[in-house]
């Protein structure tokens, strides 16, 4: 049986990282899969946005060209204060409950992949991990070490985990 691989990313929890670390290519990452695990069979890409932000939407668009199927949802603006205790905010962003997209997705897709990519999932993803494992399927997690839950590095494995920096140089946005 040839390999078939399906990439499932959070976008939001991506895009946190990215606030604190240095921002990746959407295209490069799917290339990096394609040369290092396996032909990407299907992408999805899970983020929150506004209809009326015109940038996000261009984005989006963008994630669609590159051959992501989005599951994009409103979200809940969250601020959070600098550490210096003035009044404005450090950054904010929108994030819309999407966990529960991200596993109907990877559990209900099963028929088109034998090795799930996770990139950046929450803990919410760990029962689905153990699920799909159960079923047969490869899972490799994709992630910064430091917010991936033990739990979830444990379950795939060490062998089958990739700490998001040590794969920057390919991935990052130039």
């Amino acid at each position: 049986m040839s390999k078939r691989i399906s990439v499932f990313l959070n976008g939001d929890n991506l895009y946190a990282f990215q606030k604190k670390n240095f921002w990746v290519d959407p295209q490069a990452i799917l290339d990096w899969v394609n040369n290092q695990i396996g032909p990407v069979a299907d992408a999805y890409y899970y983020l929150s946005c506004l209809p009326q932000n015109t940038k996000q939407m261009t984005f989006v668009r963008a994630l669609e060209h590159f051959g992501y199927i989005t599951r994009a949802k409103k979200g809940k603006r969250y601020e959070f204060e600098k550490d210096d205790g003035s009044p404005e905010a450090e950054y904010e962003f929108e994030k819309a409950n999407l966990e529960v997209d991200f596993v109907c997705d990877l559990l209900t897709t099963q028929a088109v992949y034998n090795t799930a990519v996770l990139i950046c999932p929450s803990k919410d993803a760990l029962r689905p991990i153990e699920l799909s494992k159960a079923s047969g399927k490869s899972v490799s997690v994709v992630g910064p070490t430091i917010y991936t839950s033990k739990d979830v590095i444990d379950t795939v494995g060490p062998r089958n985990f990739i700490d998001l920096s040590s794969i920057e140089e390919h991935i990052i946005r130039k």
